[in-house]
């Protein structure tokens, strides 16, 4: 009882201050309330959503997939060799890298160097006049899922280890843009291997 009361005499106020003081700023609250409390809402509807998507039937089991595992190659260095091993020994069922060059000449001559060192892990040129590594690398991934049909791709990034905050913005920066694209891609998995100067 006491509640309904003071439910009452708080509306009767916030009408007579409504009414007299709406011009002096009290619409403010009477607009900006109701459309927070709407957006806290909406929110609350997404997060019942998301749980709802996210449940787990007792009975669920999620197919094997085939993995094949892309690690992504710039220069040949001992960075690449460390994420190629680690590329071996998970095990895909498919393991390959792949080089984004400008022409021709240049895919001849990281194949040769592929070949000079008797690196086992197979080499994929592809070509870009533009050297554009995010739409080239995105390209060759839709080529391999056609190749690949149901399987999810693991894109492997040798990344330089910086020790001080400042060195990030010298390095890594198109390994960055390609991973924030890539997280928006269906079945596909990115893993950073970090490499670290002697």
């Amino acid at each position: 009882m006491l509640n309904a009361i003071g439910a009452v005499a708080t509306l009767v106020v916030l009408l007579i201050v409504a009414a007299t003081k709406f011009t002096s700023g009290a619409w403010v609250p009477i607009v900006v309330i109701p459309l927070i409390v709407l957006l806290f809402k909406s929110i609350h509807r997404h997060y019942v959503k998301v749980a709802a998507a996210l449940e787990v039937p007792p009975e669920y089991r999620p197919p094997r997939r085939r993995n094949t595992v892309v690690v992504l190659v710039g220069q040949l260095h001992a960075g690449v060799h460390e994420a190629l091993a680690y590329a071996e020994s998970i095990a895909p069922e498919h393991v390959l890298a792949v080089t984004v060059v400008a022409g021709p000449a240049d895919a001849e001559k990281m194949q040769k160097r592929w070949s000079e060192q008797a690196i086992r892990v197979p080499l994929e040129t592809v070509i870009s006049p533009a050297l554009e590594l995010t739409e080239a690398t995105l390209g060759f991934l839709d080529e391999l899922e056609r190749r690949w049909v149901d399987g999810t791709i693991t894109v492997l990034i040798p990344e330089l280890f910086v020790e001080h905050w400042w060195q990030h913005l010298l390095h890594n920066q198109s390994a960055l843009i390609l991973k924030a694209r890539l997280l928006f891609r269906e079945r596909t998995a990115v893993t950073s291997m970090p490499y670290r100067l002697e």
